[in-house]
Order: C-alpha cells, then structure tokens, then sequence
C-alpha cells in the first residue's frame, strides 16, 4: 500500500516556521509604522502601537499554532510519507501553545 502525500505534514512544518517568525514579524511592524517627529504620534501613540503590536504577535502564535498542531496530528494519523514533517510541526507548534499558556496561567488567567 502506497503512503499518502505529506500535504497536512508539509503545511504543518511550514506553520512552525510561521510560529516562529510571524509574530516578531508583526511586532516589528507594528513598531516601526508611524513617524516620531509627527505631532499625531507624539504621546501615547507607541504605547498604542506597542500594546496593538503585541496583541497582534500573540494572537498569530496562537492561530498559526493551533492549525499547525491539528494538521501535525492528521499528518500522523494519515500516515504520510514523510512523517518527520507531521513531527517536527506537531512539537514545535505544541511547544509554542504549551508556553504561551504556562504564561497565561501564571498571570491568573
């Protein structure tokens, strides 16, 4: 019997990527929009773009390792062919939940 293409074992590698780099990606665009020496973002606009900023990066962490958890687990209970891509996702994205819920918990959440 032949093993089905690694297509949710590819997509969750590819979603641990993106779990890794979106949110400081985002982050660091949300910082850098905006000109210090205009008078509109003088006070609180980098606090705002600070906070939004955050929020932002947290929240793509969270969804892209959401999916990439799922698709490493249907990668693997597929059973693909190159199941080391339904590996490495499924750990990797599971590792970012696990730690952004241990921080959230230790906050009082």
């Amino acid at each position: 019997m032949e093993r089905k293409r690694p297509v949710f074992g590819g997509v969750a590698a590819a979603l641990a990527i993106l779990t890794l780099v979106l949110p400081f990606v985002l982050f660091a665009g949300a910082m850098v929009t905006g000109d210090p020496n205009d008078p509109k973002d003088q006070g609180w606009g980098w606090l705002g773009r600070l906070v939004a900023g955050f929020v932002l990066a947290v929240a793509a962490a969270v969804v892209t390792g959401l999916v990439g958890s799922v698709c490493g687990v249907v990668a693997l209970a597929r059973k693909e062919r190159l199941p080391w891509l339904g590996i490495v996702g499924l750990v990797v994205n599971g590792a970012v939940l696990v730690i952004l819920l241990a921080a959230y918990l230790s906050n009082g959440g």
